[in-house]
């Protein structure tokens, strides 16, 4: 069972580290930080998050851009041919949305993060649940 969880753990360094400070000695590669894209959920239609300061919302061509507010809950759906993505906007009162065959969220600070609810881990596996996560 050790040996199990040490090769998962390996396997995960190689692949994470490889994008940050694999084989470095701790020090960052890159001067500016890479573009990362990351599949999170692929097993779900929906989920749920929560902003942690306020963060940009735009289309891939850039063409629709809205601001989530600070501490805003918000929803990511699939869609027919993308995705949308809706959040309560308590100064205005009403729920905002944006949908597009892709979307970039973008934090207003390098430190900011946005917290997705029960977000899937290890599906098919014994090792198999869900859990909040801030990226």
């Amino acid at each position: 069972m050790n040996s199990m969880i040490r090769a998962i753990a390996m396997v995960l360094t190689v692949f994470l580290g490889g994008c940050t400070f694999f084989g470095t000695g701790g020090y960052q590669q890159w001067e500016t930080e890479p573009v990362v894209r990351v599949r999170l959920v692929h097993t779900l239609t929906s989920i749920e998050g929560v902003s942690g300061k306020e963060w940009s919302v735009q289309t891939r061509s850039g063409s629709t851009a809205r601001t989530i507010p600070e501490s805003a809950p918000l929803t990511m759906t699939a869609t027919t041919g993308g995705v949308a993505v809706s959040w309560r906007d308590p100064e205005r009162r009403r729920t905002e949305q944006i949908v597009g065959d892709t979307i970039i969220l973008q934090g207003s600070d390098i430190e900011d993060t946005l917290l997705l609810r029960g977000v899937p881990y290890g599906v098919g596996w014994w090792w198999e649940g869900t859990d909040d996560r801030a990226y």
